[in-house]
């Protein structure tokens, strides 16, 4: 870089229309200063190229392609005002910018989250694809390529919109900096036969790896070996579920070959926009998860998968809230009484998640309550029989005693009246004979009732033992959900 670019300082007259403020940044082929255009009163930005131009034809080259990026007008492109000669060296004048630029982002917020990343190297991709596919004032294709692209020539408003600066000038494109890492491999082999779109593609590859990664996976020593070998570019990512569809898009960006990359920046654009917008869904779907609004975060897990249906990720973080919503109707069903219902939402679960533990556990403890309630249900039932049974005894109880009282009765009248006892005695014995068999009916009735009792306590202890498993369970529930 030429030593006259220092001689600026705040105060200096710069050509004929401006008056130096301060330096803003220098880099490998430029340098730019702050300035004031003295006639309009206005900041304005000079950026001054290292590259002195000394024949006519090259001059020629710079005026025609200057005059073409004075002409560009797109909300991702800085303005430019004007553009010269001073002292043999080139330079431009663009708008002056008040935000920060890329490379600062980058350095404070890295790595960014794809959402983000994807939003700002969408808008590069629709500055770069205008000016790709412009045209000159007689209607014929006359594209510009950046050809320089980098953190530091993209800028961000106040608004945080990209604005990119710094088109590299064909002209000023003649020799390789191996001191700078934003080259392509065609550059690097100065390979002229290649290029302009496919060369701003493999850079706009590296500013993402730069935005995605910490620290950047591009920064290398050995510029010979300067193409990315790794499967995975990117290691993690923010949201984890698009690592892979990330990596591809970066893969075929940097691919070596330009003919293997994207075909043009409205091709990328698409494909960060497909990008961004599930990584956005994600997170939606992610914080309605997390409020506990399974609804509404199942309804955009399977939106967000529409965008991307090859993607295995997205449908598991799916079924993860699916089971979360059906765990919380299992409780609700439980809390109001009804076992069974709960146990089949359970049961499904575990359809969708074997593995689940909390489901295991549950079912385990709608299955030992629904066998506890079985049991209750047929002990209540057995107490029911040995009150009849204890009812029907006393019942025969009385009329064996009526009977007995009856027969003493009519043999004491017998006795008294000394009548023809006749048929008499025949009456006697078969009223002894009842009473023979409601004696034998008592005795089988306190038999039943035995058995009946012993039966009662096996059940009562089943149940004790199936309530302290129960007890068990719960005290297990409890310990694992202070634990989550």
């Amino acid at each position: 870089m030429s030593d006259r670019q220092h001689i600026f300082a705040s105060g200096d007259k710069f050509s004929n229309y401006y008056e130096i403020d301060s330096l803003l940044e220098r880099n490998h082929s430029s340098i730019a200063y702050k300035a004031k255009n003295t006639r309009m009163n206005h900041p304005v930005t000079i950026r001054v190229f290292s590259t002195k131009l000394v024949s006519e034809a090259e001059l020629e080259v710079f005026e025609l392609e200057a005059r073409a990026l004075i002409r560009l007008n797109h909300p991702n492109i800085v303005r430019f005002y004007h553009y010269g000669i001073f002292d043999q060296m080139p330079f431009i004048v663009t708008e002056n910018l008040d935000g920060i630029s890329l490379r600062s982002k980058i350095s404070k917020e890295a790595p960014m989250s794809i959402a983000e990343a994807s939003r700002l190297a969408i808008q590069i991709c629709s500055g770069l694809q205008y000016a790709h596919k412009f045209k000159g004032a007689d209607g014929d294709p006359q594209p510009i390529y950046h050809q320089d692209l980098t953190p530091e020539n993209i800028m961000l408003s106040t608004r945080d919109v990209t604005r990119i600066t710094d088109f590299r000038l064909a002209q000023l494109n003649s020799e390789t900096d191996k001191g700078n890492s934003y080259i392509t491999p065609e550059q690097l082999h100065k390979d002229n036969t290649t290029g302009g779109e496919k060369t701003d593609i493999y850079l706009l590859g590296l500013i993402l790896c730069e935005m995605l990664s910490s620290p950047p996976p591009v920064e290398r020593e050995n510029f010979e070996l300067q193409t990315p070998a790794e499967t995975n570019l990117i290691e993690e990512t923010s949201p984890a579920e698009l690592m892979g569809e990330t990596n591809e898009i970066l893969q075929k960006c940097l691919a070596e070959a330009p003919i293997n990359r994207y075909d043009s920046m409205d091709d990328l654009g698409i494909a960060l926009g497909s990008l961004q917008q599930t990584a956005t869904l994600i997170q939606k779907a992610a914080n309605y998860d997390t409020e506990e609004k399974y609804d509404l975060a199942l309804e955009t897990w399977r939106k967000a998968s529409s965008y991307l249906p090859n993607n295995l990720e997205i449908p598991k973080r799916s079924i993860e809230t699916e089971v979360k919503s059906l765990l919380l109707q299992a409780e609700t069903q439980k809390a109001i009484g009804k076992t069974e219902d709960a146990l089949e939402i359970w049961k499904h679960v575990l359809n969708l998640d074997p593995e689940n533990t909390t489901a295991l556990r549950l079912a385990e403890f709608g299955k030992l309550h629904l066998e506890i309630n079985k049991l209750t249900e047929i002990v209540d039932q057995q107490r029911d029989k040995i009150q009849q049974l204890t009812s029907a005894k006393d019942d025969a109880d009385t009329a064996k005693e009526n009977t007995e009282r009856d027969l003493i009765f009519k043999s004491d009248h017998v006795d008294r009246l000394e009548i023809d006892l006749g048929s008499f005695p025949e009456q006697i014995r078969e009223q002894e004979e009842e009473i023979d068999k409601l004696t034998q009916a008592g005795k089988l009735s306190d038999s039943t009732i035995e058995r009946l009792q012993a039966e009662i306590g096996v059940h009562t202890q089943q149940v004790q033992e199936l309530t302290k498993t129960q007890n068990n369970l719960e005290s297990a529930k409890e310990v694992l959900e202070t634990q989550l």
